[in-house]
């Protein structure tokens, strides 16, 4: 077409035209330019078009193999889908926004045993009618409303007269434009983990049971050991103070100390009781730390003086005067250690260092190191030292006692967040070392000294001669604190019950009373309440002092809840009841 076009326009141009031929001959050429000019653009949307079909088809093919493809891809995944709920445990469904079951899987279906189809559209309560858990509609309502997730609600079912236990979590189900639509569940059974569970609810509170009964039977065991020790040590002392020759003095010392060792070996098992049963707790407060080194080293120092052991305390001078923690608890597990050191050593020196690990504006930590020059532990038996009820026998001695001393100081240790070891070599002397950590105190000790009445300083000074309400049942018991107070110089009245008490302080004006918590008719605890009754119209109060065998955690708080002034534990001594006096007089 191009090439008749230019042919014709150039047969034209070769014509010899003039006038109106010429100007029609004009018009024709450009027409014919515009046909030419018209016929390229035609051709070239036709190029394009070849073209863009071209690209379409390839497209369409493309498209329609990416669509097929995706097809397979979701069917696969539909697929796994399905065969992953069929196989879960669990039992899986998904709710509309009305709470309608949709979907379920194969669990779900077998635990209800009915098919999706005849599940879809209905609620909880339409499948069964025993069902437990006001709780759960709330969390539903709540996952479509605000789209709040919520796991492990507990849910009970029963079926055929069994019950069933869920552990249930829900979430939100949301479409393309993260709207809520309905909710997707897992509810897993745990009827047999609660069983279990429950089983072992039941065997700790039997454990527990059993512990408070033991608990109980050592307290009685305590109470009837720490008695009769009372009248053995009681009876001795009150026989050393007569003229003895030096044979019947040697043999009552040694009398004296066989019983305090039972009494030691009655204390270990009451501690190691209470660690058992839980009850053994620090109680801190503020305590003079010179003065527990102090005491300490009188205590031992008489000991070693004996053997001609050298002892020595080396303290930091850096540890602080005045620190915050159970000062008891702190000597008894020092005591413990310095006493096995005096024990395994027959000559050379017991040292115990006191050093300043670590402190800051709050605490300090402070490590303590005993040692001997005794016959020293076995590497291969170090393992059981701590362990309870157990004893190491070196080729140099075999030692008796219960094993439970340093499972006791390993437990308070751990208690006062520190720890506890042991080096040295066998026949070359033991180091046992222990940390604790204590609290700065904040205040001075002499800050906390409560200021005494005038009216009352020097009470006991003056009055050596009280008269006394001795309120014991137990004849060798009524013995021995008559004779301590009458050596005191005190007058005595002795009475065998708290009911033969009350009517002796109506009808007497006593200044004192000292009472046993364990009688007949009626007991210490009831009596001290029933003399606080009666001084109710009264603006004096008499002194009472708890004497007594029970030594259990929690008895000196119930002593003074029952209204008692001090508490003195069976066997006690001349020097313990005078202090106690002392101590409530002044």
């Amino acid at each position: 077409m191009f090439q008749d076009i230019n042919h014709i326009l150039q047969e034209l141009s070769t014509l010899q035209v003039s006038g109106e031929e010429a100007k029609v001959l004009s018009r024709i050429c450009k027409k014919l330019e515009k046909m030419k000019a018209d016929l390229v653009k035609l051709e070239f949307k036709n190029t394009r078009l070849t073209k863009d079909k071209n690209i379409i088809s390839s497209l369409l093919a493309r498209t329609s193999f990416d669509l097929t493809k995706t097809l397979n891809d979701l069917k696969i995944r539909a697929e796994e889908q399905s065969a992953l709920l069929a196989v879960i445990p669990a039992l899986v469904f998904f709710k509309d926004k009305e709470l309608n079951y949709l979907l379920v899987n194969n669990a779900f279906e077998d635990f209800f045993n009915q098919t999706n189809e005849e599940i879809r559209g209905k609620k909880i309560l339409d499948l069964t009618d025993n069902y437990i858990n006001d709780r759960y509609t709330i969390c539903e309502r709540e996952v479509i409303s605000i789209g709040k997730p919520h796991y492990d609600i507990e849910e009970i079912l029963k079926k055929d007269e069994e019950e069933y236990h869920f552990l249930t979590s829900i979430v939100p189900f949301r479409n393309p434009m993260d709207e809520i639509i309905g909710l997707v569940g897992v509810s897993w059974d745990v009827t047999e983990r609660k069983k279990y569970e429950d089983e072992l609810m039941k065997a700790r509170d039997m454990a527990e049971a059993g512990t408070r009964v033991k608990s109980d039977f050592l307290a009685s065991i305590s109470h009837e050991l720490r008695t009769p020790m009372n009248g053995i040590i009681g009876l001795c002392d009150i026989l050393m103070q007569s003229g003895l020759s030096k044979f019947q003095q040697e043999n009552l010392e040694d009398i004296m100390s066989n019983a305090h060792s039972l009494l030691v070996i009655i204390s270990d098992i009451l501690d190691f009781s209470r660690i058992e049963s839980g009850k053994i707790k620090i109680e801190a407060s503020d305590f003079s730390f010179r003065l527990l080194i102090h005491e300490l080293e009188t205590l031992i120092q008489f000991k070693t003086t004996d053997k001609g052991i050298d002892f020595r305390i080396f303290a930091d001078d850096r540890i602080p005067q005045v620190l915050h923690g159970d000062a008891t608890r702190l000597k008894q597990v020092l005591s413990n250690l310095l006493n096995n050191a005096y024990k395994f050593t027959d000559t050379g020196y017991i040292h115990l260092h006191i050093n300043l690990l670590s402190e800051d504006e709050e605490q300090v930590v402070l490590y303590f190191r005993v040692e001997d020059t005794g016959i020293g532990i076995p590497h291969t038996s170090r393992h059981l030292l701590f362990q309870a009820f157990s004893q190491v026998n070196t080729k140099a001695k075999v030692r008796k006692g219960t094993g439970l001393g340093l499972a006791i100081c390993k437990q308070i240790v751990k208690m006062m967040d520190g720890e506890i070891g042991i080096d040295g070599e066998e026949g070359k002397g033991s180091i046992f070392w222990f940390t604790v950590k204590l609290r700065k105190a904040r205040k001075s000790l002499q800050e906390d000294i409560p200021v005494i009445p005038e009216s009352r300083k020097g009470l006991y000074r003056e009055r050596n001669n009280l008269l006394v309400l001795l309120v014991e049942d137990n004849k060798i018991n009524q013995k021995i604190t008559t004779f301590h107070l009458t050596r005191m110089g005190h007058e005595v009245d002795i009475v065998e019950d708290g009911r033969a008490a009350l009517e002796k302080i109506e009808n007497k004006r006593y200044d004192l009373v000292i009472l046993d918590l364990q009688m007949p008719v009626m007991d210490g605890f009831e009596t001290a309440r029933k003399i606080r009754e009666l001084e109710k119209e009264s603006t004096r109060a008499i002194p009472i002092i708890a004497l007594t065998a029970n030594a259990m955690k929690g008895d000196r708080e119930l002593c003074l809840d029952a209204g008692m002034n001090a508490y003195i534990s069976k066997p006690f001594t001349y020097q313990d009841l005078e202090k106690s006096i002392r101590d409530v007089l002044d």
